[in-house]
């Protein structure tokens, strides 16, 4: 995939040595070998982006590697954020800009500010900037550019948390005056996120109270054990000779009153002194059942086109899919497909697919999932984790 930046062109989110990589080249003449050799040094100091270089005949590659991480136009497309962190992303590629001036081998109009190539470590929340080791000049007005990624950022990709529509509105207004510089900028964001505050601050709070429901223990009732005496129940036994107490007094009664010790197989019961007691023996096979609690389900897949036959059965409530053998539920050996690629979750007798920031990515009937986003699976699903494909069932 090409991006257009100013005078150069990326190609994005190539795979070299299993490494994912955005890729730069230009002639051999402007490639300024200094300037790579102290950002080698210094990229993590400045939040710049990892790279190395090849020489390609007469020009030269510069591989910037972004491997587990994303664009921050695709961080804040599928993440809710709250204001605060907005600020502080948006302030850190602010410190960034600002350093690469304090450094004499540094210049800030080589940096690549684009809300699509700067990264983002979802993790940690590190920023991620791409630096050109180039003689040329990349951009004219490195300020220029970072409004309007900011713009772009709100318009297009932000997804605020509910109320805070107002808040992202202020910024826009602030970003209007054209002689902005880099500290007016952040004291622009401050001004707002501190005004937003205060007012936060005055509303009235209203506290959310959760009902606390206390787990009902409910037992059923096990005839586990009962005991009969023949002496001492031997004029009621004769007027019921029906029911249980009739039962025992036909079986282990005789009419010259003999105690008649009955040796159960499953049990290590005595009989002495004329009392006869029977231990009763409880297999558990007619359990009462009881509605809603044996209602589960059971889900699998089962493999198409080349792994025709696999079945994965998923016997977990939390249930991880990929190729690291050691942290996963289930084993994918596919190379394509990632250490831990995808997860399914079961809640409410339902079943979910979350993809975990997998490279390749994790489909359910060919839509594409949005990384950390729960999806609903249905039964008879087409499902694919890279190219591998499986279909998913539910049993009842």
């Amino acid at each position: 995939m090409k991006k257009q930046f100013k005078n150069i062109c990326i190609d994005r989110d190539i795979i070299n040595y299993g490494e994912k990589c955005n890729i730069i080249t230009f002639s051999e003449d402007l490639f300024n070998e200094y300037q790579l050799s102290a950002l080698s040094k210094q990229y993590e100091k400045l939040g710049f982006l990892k790279c190395a270089y090849k020489y390609n005949d007469d020009n030269v590659d510069i591989y910037y590697y972004t491997t587990n991480l994303i664009s921050i136009s695709q961080y804040f497309a599928q993440t809710s954020i709250n204001k605060t962190e907005f600020v502080s992303i948006i302030k850190t590629i602010c410190q960034s800009i600002k350093l690469c001036s304090n450094y004499a081998y540094f210049r800030k109009n080589n940096l690549v500010i684009d809300e699509e190539l700067i990264y983002i470590d979802s993790k940690d929340k590190s920023i991620h900037i791409m630096y050109v080791p180039t003689s040329n000049l990349i951009t004219n007005d490195v300020v220029y550019d970072l409004k309007k990624a900011i713009i772009n950022l709100i318009n297009n990709n932000l997804v605020m948390n509910s109320g805070q529509e107002s808040f992202a509105q202020e910024i826009l207004e602030g970003l209007r005056n054209d002689e902005l510089n880099i500290d007016e900028i952040v004291k622009v964001l401050d001004d707002i996120i501190n005004k937003s505050n205060r007012e936060d601050s005055l509303k009235p709070k209203i506290e959310k109270v959760q009902p606390i429901i206390e787990p009902v223990k409910i037992e059923e009732f096990k005839p586990e054990s009962f005991t009969y005496n023949m002496e001492e129940n031997r004029k009621s036994n004769e007027q019921n000779s029906k029911g249980i107490k009739g039962f025992f007094r036909k079986l282990f009664s005789s009419s010259n009153d003999e105690v008649r010790t009955y040796n159960d197989p499953r049990s290590n019961n005595n009989f002495a002194n004329n009392n006869m007691s029977y231990q009763g023996y409880d297999d558990g096979s007619d359990d009462t059942v009881i509605l809603g609690c044996n209602q589960t389900s059971t889900a699998y897949l089962m493999g198409d086109n080349e792994n025709y036959g696999e079945k994965i059965i998923i016997n977990k409530d939390n249930f991880v899919i990929g190729r690291l053998k050691s942290v996963v539920d289930y084993e994918i050996t596919n190379k394509t497909v990632g250490k831990t690629h995808a997860k399914f979750i079961k809640q409410d007798n339902k079943y979910y697919l979350v993809d975990l920031e997998s490279k390749n990515g994790t489909y359910i009937n060919s839509t594409k999932l949005i990384p950390n986003s729960l999806y609903e699976v249905e039964d008879g699903a087409s499902i694919v984790f890279s190219n591998v494909k499986y279909t998913f069932n539910i049993e009842k």
